[in-house]
């Protein structure tokens, strides 16, 4: 069965972060904050959080550009600026994003998206990727 997980850093420490993957068996975090850095939680900041995981033999590949919940683009956006997950959802660019963390899932690995959010229903983890297939 092809499964994918979620984890949000929110304020954890580094170790209690990699014990949760850990215990899942996760080898592959696929970053899906359109901007990769915390001004609290340093630890999570995208360079920072490359170098922990490759100690611990996890893949870390940034996707906010495919995958964030950030856009300018006046096309993706609501008259009062807010981003339209659904126009969102048929852009090449996250179309891309999807299959490629599909791809990833097909060739074996245990994927997790992850953002800042800690709980996943206040995550656009929730609200646009998972609502996504």
């Amino acid at each position: 069965m092809n499964q994918i997980f979620t984890i949000g850093h929110s304020t954890d420490i580094i170790e209690s972060f990699i014990e949760h993957l850990e215990y899942y068996q996760i080898d592959t975090i696929v970053d899906v904050r359109s901007v990769p850095y915390s001004r609290f939680v340093s630890q999570f900041n995208k360079e920072q959080l490359s170098a922990f995981l490759k100690k611990e033999n996890i893949i870390y590949i940034p996707m906010g550009d495919n995958l964030g919940a950030r856009y300018e683009e006046k096309e993706l956006l609501f008259e009062d600026g807010k981003v339209d997950f659904s126009k969102v959802v048929i852009t090449k660019r996250f179309q891309e994003g999807i299959e490629r963390v599909e791809t990833g899932i097909k060739k074996g690995h245990k994927i997790a998206l992850m953002c800042s959010e800690k709980n996943p229903i206040e995550c656009h983890r929730f609200s646009l990727i998972s609502r996504y297939r």
